[in-house]
């Protein structure tokens, strides 16, 4: 859906897709992107977050889990 929310508000659009590198499931992402960016029907069900607080949620335990993984090498922490 963000490849539709770009087209609808810019005229002229380059994109740089990093990370997804599950071979399974980055050619998915990128053509639903470009299907978006093109006006197209999304060829994949995607799941759809339902609230900025499950966002958040993710964020902060992602962050925390890598401190934790990370901290024996920081000495700032």
């Amino acid at each position: 859906k963000i490849g539709k929310l770009i087209s609808a508000n810019f005229k002229n659009v380059f994109a740089t897709l990093e990370g997804g590198y599950n071979i399974e499931v980055f050619p998915k992402c990128l053509y639903n992107f470009l299907d978006g960016i093109n006006n197209n029907k999304m060829r994949f069900k995607e799941n759809e977050t339902d609230s900025l607080i499950q966002t958040y949620y993710e964020y902060e335990g992602r962050k925390a889990l890598t401190m934790q993984l990370l901290k024996k090498y920081w000495k700032s922490i």
